[in-house]
């Protein structure tokens, strides 16, 4: 079953096992500078700044019927000029 969790999670190994990619984070997108779950892949526990480049997903409203549900997000990668 395809949920939101196993979509989040499948974005982050996508980011994890990408070489370019040093930094993922999902919410909110004021949340994005200091929200960043996790840098080089390994849990970000003290709330330090993403490492760039890096890899946001920010949720919208799902869109639920009587047989599915439907998911969008923003996604952002971003890097530092």
């Amino acid at each position: 079953m395809l949920n939101y969790k196993n979509i989040i999670d499948d974005l982050k190994k996508l980011v994890n096992n990408h070489k370019q990619i040093n930094s993922f984070g999902t919410g909110d997108i004021r949340q994005l500078i200091y929200l960043t779950q996790e840098v080089e892949g390994n849990e970000n526990t003290g709330d330090n700044a993403p490492v760039y480049p890096l890899c946001y997903v920010i949720p919208q409203p799902a869109i639920r019927d009587e047989q599915f549900n439907t998911f969008t997000f923003n996604i952002i990668v971003a890097d530092i000029m």
